[in-house]
């Protein structure tokens, strides 16, 4: 009888040392593959798209958005939160393109960017689009005889280094037919 108890426990010990083994086998391979992530990196973005007339600052007009960096590491984790992000402000105003047929057109201030981290710091590639329609006068030269409206638009694409809590220009654009120029501008913080 101590035989068969003494075997009986050895062959306990034998089943519980393989099964403790495979065990933390196994927590050594879910602790490689689930790494903890940082938190998501926010930031808060102030645009100024401001007008300059004679290089005098004649008008200004803010937009702000809160937005995640793309990060190399978690590309596939957040990729839907930091795709382009955008404001969008305007009108849409009817335009008959054929007889009958009428189209929308937007006229406004439109703003796409999408930010990334890395370890070279952080950068932002970005749209603007500001168009507006053109009054009807009769000396206007762009102005054929038609009813159909005539629009003016300037626009913005840009890729450059920011940093954090200083203000950087993103771009500047002359008018073709005044002394103005428009100038886009960002300030970002970090949320988090």
């Amino acid at each position: 009888m101590r035989k068969r108890a003494a075997l009986s426990l050895m062959i306990m010990l034998a089943v519980f040392s393989l099964r403790g083994g495979n065990c933390l086998a196994q927590e050594n391979n879910t602790a490689k593959t689930a790494e903890p992530r940082g938190p998501i990196p926010a930031y808060h973005l102030e645009f100024s798209l401001n007008e300059l007339e004679d290089g005098k600052k004649i008008n200004t007009r803010q937009y702000g958005m809160d937005l995640v960096a793309l990060r190399q590491e978690d590309r596939g984790y957040i990729r839907d939160l930091a795709s382009n992000k955008a404001i969008k402000i305007g009108t849409r105003v009817p335009v008959e393109t054929e007889q009958g047929k009428v189209e929308y057109i937007d006229i406004g201030t439109s703003i796409r960017c999408q930010m990334f981290e890395d370890e070279a710091g952080l950068s932002l590639e970005g749209h603007a689009a500001v168009s507006s329609l053109v009054p009807r006068t009769s000396t206007d030269p762009y102005r054929p005889n038609t009813p159909d409206p005539i629009l003016r638009q300037l626009s913005i694409d840009t890729a450059t280094a920011i940093t954090p809590g200083k203000l950087t220009s993103l771009g500047t654009v002359d008018d073709p037919d005044s002394k103005r120029q428009f100038q886009l501008e960002v300030t970002v913080t970090k949320l988090r």
